[in-house]
């Protein structure tokens, strides 16, 4: 399967699933991510998405522009989706959201179903700012192997511990559950990290896909730059692709993994 986008791709999503929210989409995925999103699922045509992180639900309404009715979406999310979010009301969307949550971690499989499933066609999709080590165990036992991560961060910047700080092996106390950042919204300890080559090596396929644009993306730990499709510089793509490029900096290093 080739995860490399072309100009055609962008041309598409542009004229057939953007809509207005995805640029204002304030505290959630913004034009760039959502547009990576959007690649993959239409590579693997995924039958279940299992969204952990709903936020205002505009990732729910893109995954429903993108693969139409049929797929099976489950949302969840701690905090409820505001009056001025997005709730699909397709038959086959299911919400765990609010009062009503449920972790990643605890899904019964019987009682959605998904122990019925070929685990190629699922896909998890994690936008939760949580350990992503921890919820790669998760996927590990619950025997997922396709993995869509937002805020994949690199060494030494983000506030939870990312796959690339696995691997890279970024050892910031701060990822300690009782060290954390005052705005770490992660809820798990860190992992044990004698184990961490064994989990790295589980590891099948591994792509960070790039920023449209490059960018210097502005954390409150520090400025990191990003890997851009086109060069910042390159004028004919800035013009035809300026809402990519206005929001360059919202980017979070979208990566794909198989397990």
């Amino acid at each position: 399967m080739d995860l490399k986008y072309t100009t055609n791709d962008l041309d598409i999503f542009l004229s057939t699933v953007f809509f207005d929210e995805i640029v204002n989409n304030g505290g959630g995925m913004n034009i760039n991510d959502m547009f990576t999103f959007y690649f993959l699922l239409k590579k693997l045509q995924p039958k279940v998405i299992i969204e952990s992180g709903v936020w205002n639900g505009f990732s729910t309404k893109l995954i429903r522009r993108t693969l139409g009715d049929d797929p099976l979406i489950i949302c969840l999310d701690p905090r409820d989706i505001p009056s001025d979010g997005y709730v699909d009301n397709n038959k086959n969307t299911q919400y765990y959201t609010g009062s009503s949550f449920i972790d990643f971690n605890d899904i019964d499989m019987k009682k959605l179903n998904l122990d019925t499933i070929d685990s190629d066609n699922i896909l998890c999709f994690f936008d939760d700012h949580q350990n992503s080590a921890r919820r790669l165990v998760q996927c590990i036992k619950k025997d997922f192997k396709h993995i869509f991560f937002n805020d994949n961060y690199p060494i030494n910047a983000g506030s939870h511990y990312s796959i690339q700080h696995l691997i890279d092996n970024d050892q910031r106390e701060k990822f300690d559950i009782f060290n954390q950042y005052s705005y770490s919204l992660n809820t798990f300890p860190q992992i044990n990290l004698n184990h961490r080559e064994l989990l790295i090596q589980q590891i099948k396929t591994y792509i960070v896909f790039p920023n449209i644009f490059s960018s210097e993306i502005s954390l409150l730990e520090g400025t990191f730059q990003t890997v851009g499709f086109f060069n910042d510089s390159d004028t004919e793509a800035i013009n035809k692709y300026s809402m990519f490029y206005k929001h360059r900096q919202n980017y979070n290093w979208n990566t794909y993994l198989t397990i």
